[in-house]
């Protein structure tokens, strides 16, 4: 008896495999189905390929997003790829027909669509002719034989060219948590901003500097509404044509999960710039008006105001210059604050002028290579809590000072604003003599 335990385990074996055979084949025969392929729930469509008559397209899913491989690497429409799974998954079969006339138009059919599952289930399907009635198509399963007809519905999606496939969005990071900018001109790394939180942008190259937050934050809000307005007529890969063989400008963008992505804009033509998104093929057009690279500067972006403070926190400020002094003293206990020079009182709404253009001071650029001249101000700020904070402006050129506090001497500022406090300081001058 021993000696059949064996076989008999063997054939028990071939019966359950024979059972689950027959099940299954009942489970996806379309005449029982009604469906041209049914899946199991633990398996999933993980590659598509379609040859139409615009071109050969593979489509693979990787970490559920389905990306282009060929003819180029792409990004695409991610709901027109659900969409397309959706009608390989849900093809209806109206009939089943016995034979293959010519007339169906699948000998040489106008669209093959080959997939393949996670399980490795690889199936070929034929779409030829639309029937007599235009609104049913007749299709063709490569590896069993079977002709069947189905509504032209469920082949649409299988009839695209590349422009259909593709997606209209910009961005492989999150355009909401972007938390650095780097900007190339012509290549070269010329700028790179840092978010480090709520109203708080870095420069964090070339310099390491206050950046300003608002010109900066409505920047974000204009980027995020990019989106793609058309795509180059061709994929031969003309690069010099869209000027992205040398892209004259460029930014990196890294998002808070550390994910970056490289945007490299070229030639503008007809009111849109031809943008690569991501591998050299991945190029789209965006309206040229959204795009605006000139914000990209030091000068632009830097927000250095060295005397920046409340009039809540100042008990003296003292303005100095090779010629003359003052020191303005704020008495807190009057309301309003009672300001006084040499101890004479000067009208409050004047000290506000001069002490807005004072605490504005704002630096215009940086410049680590000229030597600073001569010393023409001292401005310094007195706290309640009796520490102090001051500057100097040195002689840069005839239209700028150098900005020298303790923290940094390469800050400069135009004569412009600082000739707008000192006309505020002279006016109350003028008043007190």
């Amino acid at each position: 008896m021993r000696k059949y335990f064996g076989l008999m385990i063997l054939a028990v074996v071939a019966v359950i495999l024979a059972v689950l055979y027959f099940i299954l084949i009942r489970e996806t025969d379309p005449n029982k189905t009604g469906k041209f392929f049914s899946i199991s729930s633990s398996d999933s469509i993980t590659e598509v390929k379609i040859t139409n008559k615009f071109d050969t397209f593979l489509f693979v899913k990787e970490e559920d997003v389905w990306k282009l491989k060929e003819p180029g690497n792409y990004n695409v429409n991610q709901l027109k790829l659900q969409l397309l799974e959706s009608a390989l998954l849900d093809m209806q079969i109206n009939r089943v027909l016995d034979q293959e006339l010519p007339d169906y138009g699948l000998q040489e059919p106008g669209i093959v669509v080959e997939f393949s599952t996670k399980k490795n289930i690889h199936k070929t399907l034929f779409i030829g002719n639309f029937t007599p009635s235009k609104s049913q198509v007749y299709i063709k399963d490569a590896d069993s034989g079977e002709v069947f007809v189905s509504d032209i519905g469920t082949t649409v999606q299988f009839d695209g060219s590349l422009a259909a496939y593709r997606g209209k969005e910009v961005f492989s990071v999150n355009k909401d948590q972007v938390n650095e900018i780097t900007y190339l001109k012509s290549g070269v790394k010329t700028l790179t901003v840092t978010y480090l939180g709520p109203q708080n942008w870095q420069i964090t190259y070339p310099i390491t500097a206050p950046a300003r937050y608002l010109e900066l934050s409505e920047l974000m809000v204009s980027m995020r509404k990019w989106t793609a307005a058309g795509y180059p007529d061709t994929t031969s890969g003309d690069y010099a044509k869209y000027g992205l063989d040398n892209p004259a400008n460029s930014l990196i963008l890294t998002d808070a999960s550390g994910k970056s992505q490289t945007i490299e804009f070229g030639n503008t033509t007809g009111g849109l710039i031809y943008t690569r998104t991501g591998s050299k093929e991945d190029i789209l057009q965006l309206f040229s008006v959204d795009v605006d690279f000139s914000l990209f500067t030091v000068e632009k972006l830097l927000f250095v105001l060295p005397l920046q403070t409340k009039i809540d926190n100042v008990a003296e400020i003292t303005i100095e210059s090779s010629v003359k002094s003052s020191t303005f003293k704020l008495d807190h206990s009057k309301s309003p604050i009672e300001v006084t020079l040499s101890g004479v009182q000067i009208p409050y709404e004047d000290f506000i002028s001069l002490f807005v253009n004072y605490v504005g001071l704002s630096a215009d650029g940086y410049d680590d290579t000229t030597k600073p001249g001569q010393n023409s101000f001292t401005l310094s700020t007195t706290f309640l809590d009796g520490s102090k904070e001051s500057i100097n402006l040195l002689v840069r050129t005839s239209d700028s000072y150098f900005i020298e506090s303790v923290e940094n001497k390469e800050f400069y500022i135009d004569k412009e604003q600082v000739d707008e406090m000192i006309n505020s300081w002279a006016s109350i001058l003028a008043k007190t003599h």
